[in-house]
């Protein structure tokens, strides 16, 4: 193959559409004329949108475009740029969405319609937008309209369109901001990505296997390039195929890891607009009792003045005037002493409005003084018998056994390194901002869906080292000997180290396999 391009020619090969550059520039343009009357318009998405319109031009009026006539290796990299590069940038800027913010009322109104329309329902709909890029890239390659998009330049120009288009439609459920009126969850992203991959490697893997060249009008070209055609089409395949399936597979990463993100805010949004009552109770408890400096409260003992009064503002609702519990609304308190109190109200758990959303961490809701005025209460509530704050040590504890530990009971769900993970009905959060204390009442109190650890199966000092190494671990990962990739745990790790495995092994079979004779 040693008439094929090489890096060089790509580069310096470009031939500029007057109208494929005047559109580029408008949309740019529009793009920014939206940012300067939106309010704080993140500049990740104008930079994402910016991008993605310069891999359109890259892909259509660079080399890729010069050189896709003579081999279908180009080609096919040319039609990558535009589904797997181009495509998801252009999403990820969120256009419509700036549309929507920006537009004159009339415009907005328009615009909107449009998006609501049937047509629009159908076309946004999960089922259609993973169907038709695969759809797309299998008609286009193991059809004839491959042979007359070669040789007629508007079918060429129209299946580009069609496959930037489809590309758009695949990506926006999965990236976009826009209002879709259905946007699969976390386990429908996955379950889309894994049905539409497959599909989309398809035909590169048959033009991989293929012992003839499946297009003519690429034979004389590569002769006269000196490049055997059927190594080319081969290498076509290979290049959809293999680094194909390894982009869209980091880009399905990219994906699971957004929609974590995006069901985490969800529910710290749940909690802060349902904390809207409480909050202003306290607010107005707060200013009818004013609070000296804070000092040193004792977990057992008389309560402070201003205790109960903000235990009934925030807590009665759900936990009843005397802490008895209320059916389906709250737990008794009369046994949970300082240990659940302090717990829940320094990692901003609670005050809970809603009782029956589950409890995550936030920033706390009451002044430190609050905090321990209402714990004292509720430890009063137990009597003499209610379990204190605990006491821990991690300076006493040691590494190898915490690590120890932590892994027999906790990194099933929080991971080894302690950063979070999802378990069935709920979000174990990662241990990063948790204090040595918050560690220890958790681990005696069991909060949410976490098991409660007696002394009998941790003991203090198995504490302490269980504390000492999610300090070391949460603060200082270890990565010596190999690749950390963020730390995500196990199962995003695992999931690169197969693509890569994979990947490399179909690198393996091409050079050594046995090539069909001419």
């Amino acid at each position: 193959m040693s008439g094929a391009p090489t890096l060089g020619d790509l580069a310096t090969s470009w031939q500029l559409d007057p109208g494929l550059l005047a559109s580029a520039v408008a949309a740019l343009g529009a793009y920014g004329w939206g940012m300067r009357r939106a309010r704080a318009w993140p500049a990740r998405r104008a930079a994402c949108f910016a991008l993605g319109v310069l891999a359109v031009l890259a892909a259509l009026c660079s080399g890729l475009d010069v050189w896709a006539d003579e081999l279908l290796s180009v080609h096919m990299v040319q039609h990558l740029a535009l589904t797997l590069v181009a495509a998801p940038l252009l999403v990820a800027g969120s256009p419509l969405l700036l549309a929507l913010r920006t537009l004159p009322r009339g415009g907005r109104r328009a615009l909107a319609r449009a998006l609501r329309s049937r047509a629009a329902r159908a076309l946004t709909h999960p089922v259609a937008t993973c169907s038709l890029l695969p759809a797309a890239m299998i008609a286009s390659h193991l059809t004839g309209v491959y042979e007359l998009t070669l040789t007629d330049p508007v079918a060429h120009a129209l299946e580009h369109l069609a496959f930037l288009l489809a590309a758009i439609l695949f990506w926006l459920p999965l990236l976009g901001h826009e209002p879709l009126r259905r946007r699969p969850a976390f386990l429908g992203r996955m379950l889309y990505l894994l049905v539409a991959m497959p599909a989309m490697a398809l035909p590169g893997v048959v033009l991989t296997i293929d012992r003839a060249p499946r297009y003519a009008a690429y034979l004389a070209p590569a002769r006269a390039l000196g490049v055997d055609p059927l190594r080319d089409q081969q290498l076509a395949g290979t290049i959809m195929w293999v680094p194909g399936s390894v982009l869209a597979a980091a880009l399905a990463l990219l994906v699971a890891w957004l929609a974590l993100v995006q069901e985490e805010r969800r529910a710290l949004a749940r909690e802060a607009r349902h904390a809207t009552v409480p909050l202003l109770a306290l607010a107005l408890l707060a200013v009818a009792h004013p609070q000296s400096a804070p000092a040193a409260v004792a977990p057992i003992g008389p309560p402070p003045a201003n205790g109960r009064a903000l235990y009934e503002a925030a807590c009665a609702s759900c936990h009843g005037f005397d802490g008895r519990g209320v059916r389906g609304q709250g737990p008794s308190l009369l046994g949970a002493g300082a240990r659940a109190a302090d717990f829940y109200l320094r990692t901003g758990r609670m005050p809970l409005a809603n009782p029956h959303d589950a409890p995550v961490r936030t920033p706390p809701q009451l002044t430190d003084a609050q905090i321990r005025a209402l714990t004292a209460y509720v430890a009063s509530l137990g009597g003499p018998a209610a379990p204190p704050i605990p006491r821990v040590d991690p300076a006493a504890g040691t590494l190898a056994a915490g690590r120890s530990a932590f892994t027999d009971h906790c990194a099933g769900c929080h991971q080894v390194l302690a950063r979070g993970g999802i378990v069935t009905g709920a979000i174990a959060p990662p241990l990063r901002e948790a204090t040595p204390t918050e560690i220890a009442e958790a681990v005696r109190i069991g909060p949410y869906l976490m098991p409660r650890f007696t002394t009998r199966q941790i003991d203090q000092s198995t504490l302490n080292s269980i504390v000492r190494y999610v300090e070391w671990a949460a603060r200082r990962p270890s990565n010596v000997g190999g690749w950390g990739i963020g730390n995500i745990g196990p199962i995003p790790e695992g999931m690169v180290a197969w693509l890569i495995g994979i990947a490399a092994l179909l690198i393996v079979i091409r050079l050594i396999g046995e090539r069909s004779p001419q």
